[in-house]
């Protein structure tokens, strides 16, 4: 009976070393963080171009672009994360890699990492976005890429 046991141990382990290695997400939810975020838009830290950061993850992010003023097409740019978006209020154009998009409320939109995009606030645009990687860590919100860019 106690040679059953320790097979039965022994293999579990093997099987539960084995997901983990291959990231299993059963496994890394169980040994992962379990606290809670909650940032206020109200008290929410600002980004040099008037982004609100709100929750952040380990491997995503969102932001808060609010009321940003109707503003000639941005300086096309770059940048080293996913972006995927919501728009609440306004409308603005998305040119990315030729290609153009308006944005109205209700739309959502993907801005693929590395790809060469710009913005055009046509009236005065409210959306949300998550970012992958986090975009404000290392400072990479601050070089492009963004909506108020």
């Amino acid at each position: 009976m106690i040679a059953i046991l320790v097979w039965r141990f022994s293999t579990l382990a093997a099987k539960n070393k084995a997901a983990w290695t291959a990231g299993d997400e059963s496994v890394n939810r169980a040994m992962g963080d379990k606290s809670i975020t909650k940032v206020s838009s109200a008290t929410a830290p600002r980004g040099a171009r008037g982004q609100k950061y709100l929750a952040s993850g380990i491997r995503v992010s969102m932001r808060l672009w609010e009321e940003a003023a109707t503003s000639p097409p941005k300086e096309t740019t770059t940048a080293d994360y996913e972006t995927v978006g919501y728009v609440i209020a306004g409308t603005a154009e998305l040119h990315l890699e030729g290609q153009m998009v308006l944005l109205e409320p209700g739309d959502s939109w993907i801005v693929p990492k590395g790809s060469f995009h710009s913005y055009s606030i046509l009236k005065d645009f409210t959306a949300v976005e998550a970012t992958s990687p986090p975009a404000e860590i290392h400072g990479r919100d601050e070089h492009g890429g963004a909506t108020g860019t």
